[in-house]
């Protein structure tokens, strides 16, 4: 089962949702949670896909360069 969430206005009292083509039930379960901000600012689906494809993209770093940075670290922390 895979859960579909997104964000509706409220018109006159009712939510019109468009269900994709993989949805083929006769019936469907719907959970209305009213949101706690009316800003435009509403995360979707497709900026957290945007921030996932940016994490898994990001450069990797090795054991000798994370070694590197901790003994730098180290000799920064005797400044302090």
């Amino acid at each position: 089962m895979n859960a579909i969430r997104t964000f509706a206005e409220v018109k006159d009292h009712e939510v019109r949702v468009t269900l994709p083509d993989s949805v083929t039930s006769k019936k469907v379960e719907v959970i209305i949670i009213p949101l706690e901000w009316e800003d435009e600012s509403e995360p979707t689906s497709q900026k957290v896909s945007d921030l996932q494809s940016a994490l898994l993209d990001a450069p990797d770093m090795t054991d000798a360069e994370y070694e590197l940075i901790l003994e730098k670290r180290k000799a920064l922390n005797l400044w302090s």
